[in-house]
């Protein structure tokens, strides 16, 4: 099925934010201890966009992945999907449907480490244009310019 990608609700930012910290529980080794109130901060004044498959959630879906965007830089800050919807496409239309609503260029920081999600952005487009220093190791920036690269 074919995931549905809309605006986030605020009566499901609660599920958004389980999401958050499974994923972060799961996979950032480097990151300490995450809580909701993570997202929250994480995507305080941000838009975000949810993917909806299958059975359960809002409007008889559930979320499978979400995106959140600094608007008026077009930076993505957060972009999620659930393990079990991965491999799906849930990724990759969501980065669609931010970049065909903020216009791109996008940008958006990922650290070395990360390395599945680097593979992720390198088959769908993005190219990375700088590598910097962090207190927690190397992060990397990209750029994803055109919808559908």
């Amino acid at each position: 099925m074919e995931p549905v990608i809309r605006e986030a609700v605020p009566d499901e930012l609660p599920a958004l934010a389980a999401l958050y910290c499974r994923v972060r529980r799961d996979e950032f080794f480097w990151e300490p201890s995450v809580g909701p109130d993570d997202f929250y901060r994480d995507t305080r004044g941000e838009a975000i966009l949810t993917a909806h498959c299958g059975n359960g959630g809002q409007g008889g879906q559930t979320a499978a992945g979400f995106i959140s965007v600094w608007a008026e830089t077009k930076f993505v800050h957060c972009l999620y999907v659930d393990a079990a919807f991965r491999g799906q496409g849930v990724g990759r239309r969501l980065v669609d449907a931010a970049a065909r609503r903020f216009g791109t260029p996008l940008t958006l920081k990922c650290m070395r480490a990360n390395t599945a999600a680097l593979r992720f952005y390198e088959k769908t487009g993005w190219t990375v244009t700088d590598v910097a220093a962090t207190e927690k190791g190397p992060c990397c920036v990209l750029v994803r310019g055109d919808v559908g690269a």
